[in-house]
């Protein structure tokens, strides 16, 4: 009797092996892999490569720091830390519905002496059909609702030996518990020498799937061992394919070479094949055109001496030029620049154009050229400026978590609820494709980016301090770029750094300084001069030009500015980089909160305006302490606003209010309309909080006994409010437990309706939005949640939204 592989449409919890037929169809003989291995077809061919991060166009590695291309294959290496269970995704193929059966194979070597624990192979059904490619391309680290199944040689104490495990437990744990197989053929341990591994999917006649796994000696095709799991359920087997490597320790690496496989229900999608361009930024202001541009990790190619390449002396140092023609014309492109050479540590080139003809719209090319002279494309629209745009429209994004609960998390006793599928729509944010389709319906003239960009730990832990920080950044960067290139490729951005894009939890710059404590409340950054350079370089580089680009007396460059574009005039400011650390608000002295550079910016910026154009304040954070304490209900302010320290708050406040501005900010998660106020009745702005792109931390608005948020209210700093709208990320009465417990523990009762497996299970997170009419002279400000279907129904956004103003007549 067989029980199926099959616990709800994720798991493989139940999965029971029957009895096996020993009909010779099944077990085969010793020769039977050598035809699967013929007939597959070679779909990796990275012959010639140099030795790179950047996989090809066919794969995607988690971390991208844990794989490289050397000598024409593929090798996983753990960088500094052995995260568990890194995974290399065929990205261009996927296992889909079709009754069909498949093969994957590849030659693999897992050195002369493996540790025990080591294992190496595949993993199928990644993200069970359920996530879109991108997501399911981030399956790695721990197992979790929708993980897969892992088919894989395995090193034991007694030697080498092929295995199924299971990817997609619904429990906490941090072990792939094995699943039970029969071995149809053991001639004892492999041998510590390359092997050919061949995964055969066959499907039966009840519907089910055999999974066949067998290792060949390379030399001979001889099958040394044969593994064979039955009655797969195939819902189990949709979703994405991946190399796997798993290591109890740094010290060991895998060799994967001439991968191959027949399609059958294995489905090639040429579409979904990675660029070497990863994604270009562009902003275009004051007759100067600014195009960020981030290349995949390259490698050796990058040296600058021929003599520190070695093999290599015949290559080219790969370059990125940038190439433009009239929108619409049949014009041949031309070049705008000399090319640019890529360099460590960064993979990035940025073109500053002076005298751009921004009267009319501009198709562009970003052409990287490679070692060999092969050359890849991207394309950009760059849109006119608006100088006589009736409406201009900004969209603004902040807190973009990738994922709710992280790949190496593990939750602990659930006490009673469930935990949140790690693997499943409910818990995978990313690539944020319901929040990216709307904002391209909604078509905004420039993107806002706010700030938090990534999380240091999302999707995986932080590796910082084990192995190569400037990769570790990247990994992380280039997963942001997969995510909002169709979005950048088609309007102008403007990017802010926030804390968590520099690896902090608080930022409390005090000047631009490195911090000594490294503690953040003591003030300074926690990381180097030069990389948070490099984060800044890489995000606001193709920004407008800085007001004062410095640097700080550490080295820090600053990058806040003022600028025209149409009927505009933005103020883009650095919140953090200047602000006192709050440990030291008993000392003498005075506090600072933007800094002289930037208020000198803001006192000229006000006294220069002109009524014909709406002033714009881009911030970080909010200008009042807004928030409660979920346990007991009281209000409470953060120093991590603006809203501390007072003096300098009330001193900005007042530039603000005299500039007749709109402050446009995130950072806060939670999406609020407000006015904010100094000590004169007559002295306010108002200030939107767009909501988190992805929600990995809650804060709430529930001030009084009753629902009503609206109303006015000071924080515990003496700041005045006016709260117009705020979104509340849940039912009050979870406001507790959420707190209390992990965000990613669901409730029996939401676990039923599909909260934790097909839903998420907070609901305040998406995108805001400003309309700002110059007809009308009036500014809407809109603010939308992440699944809304219909973004022309106005009735779809948060309570409160949209709401429209007249112009600031200060």
């Amino acid at each position: 009797m067989k029980t199926k592989m099959r616990k709800g449409p994720y798991s493989l919890l139940a999965l029971k092996a029957g009895l096996l037929a020993c009909s010779a169809y099944l077990l085969g003989n010793s020769a039977s892999a050598q035809p699967a291995w013929t007939e597959a077809r070679k779909i990796l061919d990275l012959e010639g490569a140099i030795k790179r991060a950047y996989l090809g166009p066919e794969l995607w590695g988690n971390r991208s720091q844990d794989w490289s291309v050397e000598a024409g294959k593929v090798v996983s290496q753990p960088d500094g830390i052995a995260i568990p269970m890194r995974t290399a995704h065929l990205i261009a193929y996927s296992l889909e519905e079709n009754p069909l059966p498949f093969t994957l194979a590849v030659e693999l070597e897992l050195g002369s002496d493996p540790m025990d624990g080591e294992m190496a192979g595949f993993l199928i059904g990644a993200g069970a059909g359920k996530l879109h490619y991108k997501a399911a391309a981030l399956v790695q680290g721990y197992a979790g609702l929708g993980g897969g199944i892992l088919a894989l040689v395995e090193k034991t104490e007694d030697g080498l030996y092929p295995v199924f495990r299971d990817m997609g437990v619904d429990f906490e744990t941090r072990e792939y518990p094995k699943l039970e197989a029969r071995a149809l053929k053991a001639s004892g341990p492999l041998p510590n020498r390359p092997i050919r591994l061949i995964l055969s999917g066959t499907p039966q006649d009840d519907g089910n799937y055999t999974l066949l796994l067998e290792a060949l000696d390379r030399d001979t095709d001889e099958a040394l061992a044969q593994t064979q799991l039955e009655a797969v359920d195939p819902s189990l087997l949709r979703g994405g394919v991946a190399l796997a490597s798993h290591f109890p320790d740094v010290g060991s690496r895998h060799v994967f070479s001439d991968l191959r496989a027949s399609e059958g229900r294995l489905e090639r999608h040429a579409e979904r094949l990675l660029s070497p361009i990863a994604g270009a930024l562009y902003s275009n202001a004051e007759g100067v055109l600014k195009v960020g541009v981030q290349i995949m990790p390259y490698g050796e190619a990058l040296y600058k001496n021929p003599s520190d390449r070695e093999g290599v002396n015949a290559y080219r140092r790969p370059t990125v030029s940038l190439l433009a023609r009239p929108a619409g014309s049949q014009e041949n492109y031309r070049s705008l620049a000399r090319p640019i050479g890529i360099s460590l540590p960064d993979y990035h080139a940025l073109f500053r154009i002076q005298n751009w003809d921004a009267s009319q719209d501009w198709e562009a090319l970003v052409v990287f050229t490679d070692e060999r002279g092969t050359e890849s494309s991207h394309s950009l629209f760059i849109r006119s400026e608006p100088a006589e745009a009736d409406e201009i429209k900004f969209v603004g994004l902040s807190c973009m978590g990738v994922m709710g609960r992280f790949a190496t998390q593990i939750v602990g006793d659930p006490k009673g609820h469930h935990v949140v599928g790690r693997w499943t729509p409910a818990n995978m944010y990313f690539p944020f494709s319901n929040l990216t389709q709307s904002i391209a319906q909604k078509d905004p003239d420039i993107a806002v980016f706010q700030g938090d960009q990534i999380y240091e730990h999302m999707p995986v832990v932080d590796g910082w301090n084990k192995g190569s920080p400037y990769n570790e950044f990247l990994y992380k960067w280039l997963i942001w770029h997969w995510a909002f290139r169709d979005i950048a490729a088609v309007r102008p951005c403007l990017l802010q750094t926030d804390d968590h894009d520099v690896y902090q939890g608080n930022i409390w710059g005090d000047g631009g300084v490195i911090a000594l404590s490294g503690d953040n409340r003591d003030g300074g950054y926690i990381k180097s001069s030069s990389m948070v350079n490099l984060v800044q370089r890489v995000m606001t580089g193709h920004n407008p030009d800085a007001y004062d680009v410095g640097p700080t007396p550490a080295g820090i460059v600053n990058y806040y500015s003022r600028f025209k574009y149409g009927k505009l005039d933005i103020a883009l400011l650095e919140d953090r980089k200047f602000k006192t650390p709050p440990s030291r608000e008993t000392e003498s002295g005075e506090l600072s909160l933007l800094g002289e550079g930037q208020m000198r910016m803001l006192k000229e910026w006000a006294e220069e305006k002109d009524p014909d154009k709406f002033n714009l304040v881009l911030s970080q954070t909010i200008y009042a302490g807004i928030g409660i304490r979920p346990q007991t209900g009281e209000q409470f302010s953060s120093t991590d606003t603006n809203g501390w320290p007072k003096a300098e708050r009330d001193r900005a406040v007042e530039l603000f209010s005299k500039a007749g501005a709109f402050i446009f900010s995130g950072d806060q998660h939670l999406t609020t309309l407000a006015k904010v106020y100094t000590g004169d009745e007559a002295s306010y702005v108002h200030q939107f909080s767009t909501p988190a792109v992805g929600m990995i931390w809650w804060r709430w608005w529930y001030p009084r006994s009753d629902s009503n948020y609206e109303g006015s209210f000071k924080d515990s700093f003496g700041n005045r409010f006016e709260m117009l709208a705020a979104a509340n990320p849940q039912r009050r009465d979870l406001m507790g437990f959420y707190v209390n417990q992990p965000s990613h523990l669901v409730p029996e009762e939401l676990w039923q309706k599909g909260v934790g497996r097909e839903r998420r299970p907070q609901l305040n997170d998406g995108f805001g939005m400003l309309r700002i009419d110059f007809l009308d002279r009036t500014v809407t400000v809109e603010s939308w949640p992440y699944h809304t279907q219909d973004v022309s129904d106005d009735s779809q956004q948060f309570p409160g939204w949209p709401q429209t103003f007249d112009f600031p007549q200060n």
